[in-house]
């Protein structure tokens, strides 16, 4: 005869049946705490020679890696064909959360996939802005020291060219009659291209005008500029004031005259090659 999971109890004894007899809420009570200690006192209890920290069932990092809860001392070892524990993330402590954040994923610089050209090319980019700026630097500072060479040659040549005007002038507008030859020679010496050529075929006629007459001539600069400049030419303004007298005019007259004189530089001279009076 089956009974009923009612709370009684109905064992059969040698064939003969028992009237069940029924338990009451205590009793239930009674034999459920005497189940617990029996249990209780069964598990084995700590043991005093291992540490509690290495048997903390919560680990992070380390060599077990990532986030795992660890096992009872004296459980057994999971085989390989138990399920893997799922563990809900939000459900752990704030710590293991910290550490499980820290350790997952490996680094994205690392991956094969990761792309590292831009860098290398804002690298380059600066590297290259450098070297333009760099190249800017000197271009500018050798534009500047060209000009300031230019400027300074300039200079030399307009202060040399001047000196030589001044003297080539004197010369040209003094004339003595009985040092004839030698003025000219002055003249000549100092002069080039078409100025010259000029004077030498009027030369002869010219001082044989200035013998018949006994006639001389004094000149002196008395302001002199420089109209415009370069390495090789140079043009002069020049103011004269001449002082003449000859045979029929024996009292000396005084003439002022302007005399533009173009000079250029000859095998390291720089001689008037052309003579103007505007």
């Amino acid at each position: 005869m089956e009974g009923k999971d009612d709370g009684c109890i109905s064992p059969q004894e040698g064939g003969t049946t028992r009237k069940p007899r029924r338990v009451g809420p205590d009793a239930k009570a009674k034999a459920g705490r005497t189940s617990a200690t029996t249990d209780a006192a069964a598990q084995p209890g700590p043991d005093p020679t291992r540490d509690p920290v290495s048997d903390s069932p919560e680990t992070c990092g380390g060599d077990h890696g990532g986030n795992t809860i660890g096992r009872a001392p004296g459980a057994a070892e999971p085989s390989s064909q138990e399920t893997e524990l799922e563990v809900d993330h939000d459900d752990l402590d704030p710590g293991i959360q910290a550490c499980a954040a820290a350790g997952d994923g490996p680094d994205p610089a690392l991956e094969p996939g990761h792309d590292v050209t831009p860098q290398r090319r804002a690298r380059s980019r600066t590297k290259v802005a450098a070297a333009l700026a760099a190249a800017a630097v000197l271009a500018g500072t050798a534009a500047l020291g060209w000009l300031w060479k230019e400027q300074r040659d300039n200079e030399i040549a307009g202060r040399q060219a001047l000196s030589a005007a001044l003297r080539f002038t004197e010369n040209l507008t003094t004339i003595d009659s009985a040092n004839i030859d030698e003025n000219f020679r002055e003249t000549i010496d100092g002069s080039t291209g078409e100025f010259k050529e000029m004077y030498l075929k009027s030369s002869a006629a010219l001082q044989q005008a200035l013998r018949e007459n006994k006639a001389s001539a004094h000149g002196v600069v008395v302001e002199s500029a420089i109209k415009s400049t370069s390495p090789d030419t140079v043009v002069v303004v020049l103011f004269v004031d001449q002082s003449v007298s000859n045979a029929r005019a024996p009292e000396p007259r005084l003439d002022r005259s302007r005399v533009e004189v173009t000079m250029k530089k000859v095998d390291g001279r720089w001689l008037a090659a052309k003579v103007e009076l505007p």
